[in-house]
């Protein structure tokens, strides 16, 4: 976690005098069909989780698309008290760092006013700010269980089971941009996307365990707020502008 914050805050200082840039945290919901029905339908094995993401800005020079390539970093994690005497899932983590892009169409304002901060394009906060979101990216899941399996003769009966995957994932979503000043612009949003073949955990080779692996998608419902920093725009034009 220390080492993801390093080489966020090195982007951001890299990038923070010579173009738009961005901080994002989303609230995610997570469902992995399936799953639960491994260990009996009665484990959500899904927990929520928050996404925190460093983006950078590209956009087409004559009409209003606009490009964000992210890093992303989430965590979450959910424990089991209802442990019995076979083996059974007491802990589930799932960490998840990623890079994709998140491409924002405008089709109120898709001529585009100018190469702006929406806090000074032409418009209302509706037809200068709405979005549409496509987002692709490729997402790196580390997976740790901790299992109760007192018939393995495991010290303190625990044991682990860990694995590393990649999937691919794809989101579609609406924002709306509000530009507070300038410098500034807030991003509330709202995205739904799939990670693509995500596998559950297998536990086979172990006796008395739960069914062998199966790869479902991981479906995520996100609610989320993005910071953006205009600092090129400021510099360009020697300081704010009075309106």
């Amino acid at each position: 976690m220390k080492s993801l914050l390093s080489i966020l805050l090195f982007f951001a200082i890299v990038t923070s005098t010579h173009a738009q840039f961005g901080i994002s945290a989303k609230y995610q919901s997570n469902k992995a069909s399936g799953w639960e029905g491994k260990y009996g339908g009665d484990k959500d094995i899904s927990p929520t989780s928050i996404e925190y993401g460093l983006n950078y800005w590209l956009r087409l020079k004559n009409k209003r698309v606009e490009f964000l390539p992210e890093l992303t970093y989430a965590s979450s994690k959910a424990s089991f008290d209802d442990i019995g005497f076979a083996i059974e899932l007491s802990q589930f983590n799932r960490t998840s760092i990623g890079i994709g892009v998140n491409t924002h169409i405008y089709p109120l304002d898709f001529e585009g006013d100018c190469n702006c901060p929406t806090f000074s394009k032409d418009g209302n906060i509706v037809s200068k700010g709405f979005h549409w979101i496509i987002n692709t990216g490729v997402i790196s899941h580390n997976i740790e269980n901790k299992l109760f399996a007192p018939s393995l003769g495991a010290r303190e009966e625990y044991t682990f089971e860990n694995t590393n995957q990649i999937t691919f994932r794809a989101g579609l979503g609406i924002g709306l941009d509000i530009g507070i000043t300038e410098l500034f612009t807030l991003v509330p949003y709202a995205m739904y996307s799939r990670n693509f073949g995500l596998e559950s955990p297998d536990l086979s080779d172990l006796p008395s365990a739960p069914n062998p692996s199966i790869s479902t998608s991981l479906d995520q419902l996100n609610v989320g707020l993005r910071l953006v920093f205009r600092p090129d725009y400021i510099k360009s034009n020697g300081g704010f502008r009075r309106r």
